[in-house]
Formats: C-alpha cells, sequence, structure tokens
C-alpha cells in the first residue's frame, strides 16, 4: 500500500456526511489501512487480493470482528498520496435477519500543511473540534499487505 505524505490531511465526503476531519499523519506509525479503513485490520482481516495499476491500488479481505462479525471488505485507492488521494470502501455482511447489507462510501483527502502542535500522529480533529486520540500504535503496511 502507498505511504502518505507526513503532515495534516483533511477528509471530506460526498455520501458520508460523518467524513469531515483533519488527521495527523506519519505512517511509520499510522498505515493507512488501520487509520482510514479498519483499526484492527492486521487482527481481524485476511487478504484476499492486491492489485496494483500505476497510482491506483485495489484491496479485498475477509474480516471478522466482535462489532460487525464476518464481513468482505473492498478497497480502491488513487492518488499521488503526497496531495490527494481518493478511497473507495465498500463491506458486505450479513444482516441480522440474514439480508445481505452492503456499505459503501469515498473519501477524498487532501494534504493541507504540517500538524499542527498539540495533534499527535494518528489523532483526528473532527468537525466542531474535538480531538480523537490515536489508538495504539499499528504496524508498518508492509506487515499485512502481502496476500
Amino acid at each position: 500500500m502507498p505511504q502518505r505524505k507526513s503532515g495534516l490531511w483533511a477528509f471530506t465526503s460526498q455520501d458520508n456526511a460523518f467524513a469531515d476531519w483533519k488527521m495527523c499523519v506519519d505512517d511509520t506509525s499510522y498505515n493507512l489501512v488501520e487509520s482510514d479503513i479498519w483499526s484492527d485490520f492486521r487482527d481481524e482481516c485476511e487478504v484476499q487480493s492486491f492489485d496494483r495499476d500505476g497510482a491506483s491500488y485495489k484491496l479485498a479481505a475477509k474480516c471478522l470482528s466482535g462489532f460487525t462479525g464476518a464481513a468482505d471488505l473492498f478497497v480502491a485507492l488513487d492518488g499521488d498520496f503526497s496531495t490527494r488521494y481518493r478511497l473507495s470502501i465498500r463491506t458486505e455482511s450479513a444482516g441480522l435477519s440474514g439480508e445481505m447489507v452492503v456499505q459503501s462510501s469515498t473519501l477524498d483527502a487532501e494534504f493541507v500543511g504540517a500538524c499542527p502542535e498539540g495533534l499527535v500522529p494518528g489523532a483526528k480533529e473532527m468537525r466542531g473540534g474535538m480531538v480523537v486520540q490515536p489508538p495504539e500504535k499499528t504496524a508498518p503496511a508492509s506487515d499485512w499487505a502481502k496476500p
């Protein structure tokens, strides 16, 4: 998976009203998949396929967590990862009555500069100023992105 430029990234989405935050990024500590897509990816997901075509990446994985149950995860990424990137995510899982539940969202990320004082790598500043602290340090992408 690509490594983003370290610094402050702004996230927006046309199809997800909750995707409006800024995040301090230092991918030596927080990789893109675990910080942007699935927080426990390394422990809960198994990569089924991973393809790269130039600046475009596609990932498919089967995931299982106590929170979501079993889910198929599909991710598409493209961009230069130093000024911008686009992230499309789709999950498919069984609903409570057995019906297939599909959730999808596309996020646009834009590099906006250096991280402000006090916003540590992995922390997100939500719309309105609330800061969400990062989870524990995650593994480098090179440790899990091997099908």
